[in-house]
């Protein structure tokens, strides 16, 4: 499984995946701290994981690095402003292929859209302020 960490953070999710078995992660971090945090984590999950590529950028300018490329799972935690879910969605709508699942963490109180372009929600999940938003191709 192919996956990309978008808005990475501490790279938990990606290390999580790569813990169960996931043949490549992809994070996405602007903030220099988090990276360090991310190599950190990598480092100390040991082992030999699969190579994870590490794109030190917003998402956007990630995306344009990363485009032809495909994901079979797109997980985002953008900040919790009024539409940067929507935002991160129309991101990477050009990542997602035939059967690709993307993840968007949101505000329970700023949804993002029913559909973008060939994605459209599944469900949303909601639990406190937070909500995930799930979407396919």
């Amino acid at each position: 499984m192919r996956i990309l960490d978008g808005y990475a953070g501490t790279g938990a999710i990606g290390l999580e995946a790569l813990s169960r078995g996931a043949a490549h992660v992809t994070f996405v971090e602007q903030d220099p701290r988090a990276v360090k945090l991310i190599e950190a984590n990598l480092a100390a999950l040991g082992g030999s994981p699969p190579k994870p590529v590490i794109i030190r950028a917003g998402l956007s300018e990630a995306v344009a690095r990363l485009a032809g490329g495909a994901f079979d799972l797109i997980i985002l935690d953008p900040p919790y402003a009024h539409d940067a879910a929507s935002g991160a969605l129309a991101a990477v709508a050009d990542l997602a292929s035939p059967g690709t699942r993307i993840v968007v963490e949101h505000a329970a109180r700023h949804a993002p859209p029913d559909a973008h372009g060939a994605l459209t929600r599944t469900r949303t999940v909601t639990a406190g302020d937070s909500a995930l938003s799930f979407y396919e191709r």
